[in-house]
């Protein structure tokens, strides 16, 4: 585990200089005043940008990814698998055992505030905590970040998980502490798919599954 955070360092640490910062913000102010902050703040290009990004979230992305993983190296393919199902199958316990009853931004200012809502948007009422979505992208990306030795791509999976999550919040479908532990999620999914996938040294996985 210590080897494969000190092998995504450039990953990893610049997300908890972000997580010391965001938790500070989350310790200090209501979840209600940082969602009305955030959500004054609006235009038409990032309602379409973050429409697009949050899609990287959903189901279809990842599975998307790890066929095409999986045609160059097995063992990829399989650690994005892993790492994105785990990440989801925990959202999914805290969202509907632990969590059940948490509202999501739509349903908690219903009565307190108008809160501005991106047109097009499927809006989601229940079921707000942690945010699926982050939770899957930061696994994805950190397994991605992993993948490559470039520090400029590192930072760059960095950034498009960031993205995702921040566009939870900018399409008002989760509040930032869902997205704060749906980061967490994520990475420690990528990281336990990557310590248990490379347990095994078997060469065929590291073969493209055309060649098998």
């Amino acid at each position: 585990m210590k080897k494969i955070i000190q092998n995504n360092s450039a990953f990893i640490y610049p997300m908890i200089i972000f997580w010391i910062g965001l938790g500070y913000i989350l310790s200090t102010f209501s979840k209600a005043e940082i969602h009305l902050f955030t959500n004054h703040y609006h235009c038409s290009f990032c309602d379409i940008f973050f429409k697009i990004i949050t899609n990287i979230g959903n189901g279809l992305f990842p599975v998307a990814l790890g066929i095409v993983l999986l045609l160059f190296c097995i063992r990829k393919g399989l650690i994005v698998g892993i790492a994105s199902t785990l990440a989801g199958i925990l959202s999914q316990i805290f969202k509907r055992l632990v969590f059940p009853d948490e509202p999501r931004p739509l349903l908690f200012f219903e009565n307190i505030s108008n809160i501005y809502i991106v047109p097009g948007v499927e809006m989601h009422s229940h079921h707000s905590f942690p945010s699926g979505h982050t939770a899957t992208a930061f696994s994805i990306f950190f397994v991605l970040s992993f993948f490559t030795k470039s520090v400029p791509l590192k930072i760059l999976c960095l950034l498009v998980a960031l993205l995702v999550g921040f566009s939870r919040i900018y399409l008002s479908q989760h509040f930032l502490a869902d997205v704060y532990f749906g980061a967490i999620i994520g990475i420690s999914a990528g990281i336990f798919s990557v310590w248990y996938m490379n347990r095994y040294s078997n060469s065929k996985l590291d073969m493209p599954l055309i060649k098998i």
